[in-house]
């Protein structure tokens, strides 16, 4: 390298420094002095080049898998595929509900009343039987079409009265429900002891009390009356009155009832006899 190169490179490296020549207007006066300019060129461009970095794209041939699918678009139409359903589901579910509330609605229950059952009353020196005067028959929900604009005639409450002879007055009541067509089921409950002179509808069963289950069939005009169950007691346990019924075991037919158009006529069979035996009438 000859002084006159040197002189020159430096110069370079002053203009460099001074800011008024960039890197690349200095390397390429260099090669000029140097008589290297393409090999310099070559390398600044080959430095320029590798400074950038490289970008590899990969096509679909250069593999063998295939391009994946766009899933979202995929899970965004079965999302509103289900909300469509479920709301399909909703609509029919309600209109079912809606069905069945209005066919209940549409469909009256009716049930038979019940009968009031006789009352005690707190009056007097002892417990008093009452009799219920209100008491009312329900029509037969079984009627047929022989009866079904006519009165079942043994439907509801009778008080049936008597005595044993010399000994006691007797009272009976017994109340019917219909099973089906000439039968029937209900309750009973006699007393032995007296009836109040001034409240003959008031009864002090002092000797004894008598109450169960019974059924009946119609023949005709006539209804038979058989006890199936029943207990005793003395009615008032705080005095010393006795129970008649203590040693006695009634069963099987007690009654025979007969509808005269109108009014009714009862007679005691059986064990009943005993107790009924002065006389008999009968309210309804």
């Amino acid at each position: 390298m000859t002084q006159e190169q040197i002189n020159k490179l430096q110069e370079l490296k002053k203009l460099l420094e001074a800011g008024i020549l960039t890197e690349e207007e200095m390397l390429a006066e260099k090669a000029k002095i140097l008589g290297t300019a393409n090999v310099e060129q070559k390398v600044a461009t080959e430095n320029k080049v590798s400074s950038v970095p490289e970008t590899t794209t990969i096509k679909d041939s250069d593999t063998n898998t295939e391009p994946v699918a766009d899933q979202t678009a995929e899970s965004g139409k079965s999302n509103r595929r289900n909300i469509i359903l479920a709301a399909v589901g909703v609509v029919v579910v309600g209109l079912v509900a809606w069905a069945i509330s209005s066919k209940n609605k549409s469909e009256a229950i009716y049930s038979e009343p019940e009968y009031n059952q006789i009352e005690s009353v707190d009056e007097g020196p002892a417990p008093v039987m009452e009799t219920n005067e209100n008491e009312t028959s329900v029509s037969d929900a079984t009627t047929t079409d022989d009866d079904e604009f006519s009165l079942d005639p043994w439907i509801g409450g009778m008080t049936i009265e008597g005595g044993m002879y010399r000994t006691c007055d007797s009272r009976c009541y017994l109340n019917f429900n219909k099973t089906s067509r000439g039968l029937y089921t209900g309750s009973i409950v006699v007393m032995l002891g007296s009836t109040w002179p001034d409240h003959p509808e008031r009864f002090d069963p002092s000797l004894g009390y008598l109450e169960g289950n019974v059924r009946a069939k119609a023949d005709g005009d006539v209804l038979t009356v058989v006890m199936d169950r029943y207990t005793s007691r003395v009615y008032n346990p705080n005095t010393e009155d006795t129970n008649y019924f203590e040693n006695s075991n009634i069963s099987g037919q007690v009654f025979r009832i007969t509808y005269n158009g109108g009014s009714y006529t009862a007679t005691a069979i059986g064990d009943m006899e005993g107790y009924f035996n002065a006389g008999i009438e009968v309210k309804k």
